[in-house]
């Protein structure tokens, strides 16, 4: 996933043709040149399903502002200064399926999926147990499963959520076995895309209400003991209690003109890092940086990491000590894989696409 574009998210109401020719930019800037084909036949599902990029509808006011200041102190993580980043992580394997690549290397370890005629897999998300991987499987026109599949591939993935007519994005295994947030649009409808919460065991499906994130982001985290969930709400990332997901929500606060996306929580149970994006201006270039956000508060505590001047993060993956993992568009176009060590980022991989995750359990 990549090539996120500058723009903000409060200017104007959908505008679903505009809003369907972004996504498709941000999906071939995201995918290396071997995805492109299978990225056109996705995006065609998307325009058949009436989706848009989501434009921010918090409860109908304005979303909570943050005065520009120096910017919260630098984050530090002892935990993950002492230890080595996990040794694998998942991402599109570039031949339009998922795959496992070696974080030593960047090199591909192994195949877990392969394109089928809807579309090229993508989404990956790895389970609380570090076992399985959940991904989005196109299946030809107006219509999208989440598969599982084993990390190992020691067996073919199988079907976790599906439905006649919809659309399942953005999956996101629950700590809490068996439970799976994810998102949904009704085929052929203009309608706000919804936010479910599905039993793998006995198929129960919940309506948590509309989701007013980014459909082609990793919008939906849970926390690593499974009480909270956030959720992209463009421009800004909400926090639900698990206990009640319908009730009232934590929002995270976001300069004037900036967007938050892509959560991921860290080895702290109220600590959650975002990406923040904010537009090019008269005054200077766009910026693209990782937060940590207090869940409790909703205010930035501190700064995880700055993207080099004209860059842009497009994924984001936080391991249970703390190690960052980033997918990156580079100023001069392609996507870039890369790991924070010491307050630096290190370059893994030039060739897998953006969206990678780590492999770790808890």
């Amino acid at each position: 996933m990549g090539g996120r574009a500058f723009v903000s998210a409060v200017d104007t109401p959908p505008n679903v043709g505009r809003e369907v020719e972004v996504l498709f930019r941000e999906a071939r800037q995201r995918r290396r040149r071997r995805w492109v084909a299978g990225i056109s036949i996705l995006v065609l599902v998307l325009v058949a399903a009436g989706i848009g990029i989501a434009v921010a509808q918090t409860g109908g006011h304005s979303p909570p502002l943050v005065h520009q200041h120096l910017g919260p102190p630098e984050w530090s993580t002892p935990t993950a200064s002492k230890s080595a980043p996990p040794s694998d992580f998942v991402a599109g394997d570039n031949q339009g399926g998922i795959g496992v690549y070696a974080t030593a290397t960047g090199r591909l370890i192994r195949h877990l999926s392969g394109q089928t005629s809807g579309g090229p897999d993508q989404q990956p998300v790895v389970s609380a147990s570090g076992t399985s991987v959940y991904f989005v499987q196109p299946q030809g026109p107006c219509s999208a499963s989440i598969q599982t599949v084993p990390v190992s591939g020691s067996q073919p993935s199988s079907t976790a959520i599906s439905g006649s007519g919809i659309i399942a994005l953005d999956p996101a295994p629950s700590p809490s076995p068996g439970l799976v947030a994810w998102v949904g649009a009704l085929c052929g409808s203009e309608s706000q895309p919804t936010l479910y919460l599905s039993n793998e065991t006995t198929g129960q499906r919940s309506d948590l209400g509309p989701y007013t994130g980014r459909t082609n982001d990793e919008g939906l985290a849970w926390s690593n003991d499974g009480t909270l969930l956030a959720v992209e709400a463009s421009p800004i990332v909400k926090v639900l209690d698990a206990s009640d997901l319908t009730g009232p929500a934590q929002q995270l606060t976001v300069r004037a003109g900036c967007m938050l996306s892509d959560p991921a929580f860290v080895s702290y149970h109220d600590e959650l890092a975002v990406i923040n994006t904010c537009p090019t201006t008269a005054g200077g270039p766009g910026s693209s940086d990782v937060l940590i956000y207090s869940a409790k508060t909703g205010h930035p505590v501190a700064l995880a990491v700055k993207a080099p001047r004209g860059a842009a993060f497009q994924s984001l993956s936080v391991d249970s000590s703390g190690h960052v993992l980033v997918g990156l568009s580079p100023i001069n176009g392609g996507a870039e894989i890369a790991f924070l060590s010491n307050g630096r980022l290190i370059t893994v991989s030039h060739q897998s696409p953006t969206g990678a995750q780590w492999i770790t359990a808890g």
